[in-house]
């Protein structure tokens, strides 16, 4: 069967009654230019669907922290006796550094969950919700958008492997923990049990089918790529229709 890739996406229209909206008001002084036109081609289509003032919130808090920094020795002196949680921290607050666009809530989000009680058990994030810097939704999204971009994951784990010895899991039920990679012969090595396969599993299939949602359906991310992107010539026909077998 053959699942034509839909060509009927346009580019956001951005919508310029949203220009002096309060949350892009802020952004502009917030955001390098790049970012500010994603977050408005974002807002005007969720204006477009009406769902923009169930998002303002998060929005706002968005917004709000991409100034602030993460600072390791928010977690000074907090021990534990499986990893090190200055080392840990302290890998987040370089990584800030080297990714000045990257927003700390990331930062900020995976520092709070490892220094949460016994963070090598595995919990889900609203279980520690009392512990987290933001609603969990917020902590929750950007773990998720972290797991999507393939690039920042990876060096994210590297960066704090090499710190620590240990790196940051996080499934799509909210659940996450810290995990050690054993070493071997020269090798890192990281094993799922049995149960760990069939979750793993699940979470493929759940977010393959929110991405097929994502991206057949609602057009995302490329309703708001700039119009000179180049993904966009193959919705406007420029391209040859491809197909997916």
């Amino acid at each position: 069967m053959h699942i034509p890739i839909p060509i009927y996406w346009s580019p956001v229209q951005v919508d310029l009654s949203l220009v002096h909206h309060p949350i892009l008001t802020k952004a502009a002084l917030a955001l390098p230019d790049y970012l500010y036109n994603r977050l408005h081609r974002f807002m005007s289509v969720m204006q477009e669907m009406g769902a923009l003032p169930q998002l303002e919130p998060a929005l706002q808090i968005l917004v709000d922290e991409q100034p602030r920094c993460f600072h390791a020795q928010e977690y000074t002196g907090i021990e534990n006796p499986h990893f090190s949680i200055s080392g840990w921290c302290g890998a987040l607050e370089h990584l800030q550094h080297e990714l000045r666009d990257v927003s700390p809530i990331l930062w900020r989000s995976i520092a709070s969950l490892s220094a949460r009680q016994e963070p090598e058990v595995e919990r889900t994030i609203i279980e520690v919700q009392d512990e987290l810097p933001y609603a969990w939704a917020i902590s929750d999204a950007a773990l998720h958008a972290l797991g999507k971009s393939y690039a920042l994951l990876l060096k994210t784990q590297s960066d704090l492997f090499e710190a620590t010895g240990m790196i940051f899991v996080h499934g799509c039920g909210c659940n996450h923990y810290i995990a050690s990679l054993n070493g071997m012969n020269g090798k890192v090595e990281f094993t799922l049990t049995p149960d760990m396969q069939q979750n793993v599993a699940r979470e493929w299939f759940d977010h393959f089918l929110s991405e097929l949602y994502l991206i057949i359906v609602a057009g995302f991310p490329f309703r708001m790529n700039p119009p000179e992107h180049e993904s966009l010539a193959v919705m406007s026909g420029q391209r040859p229709n491809r197909v997916l077998v």
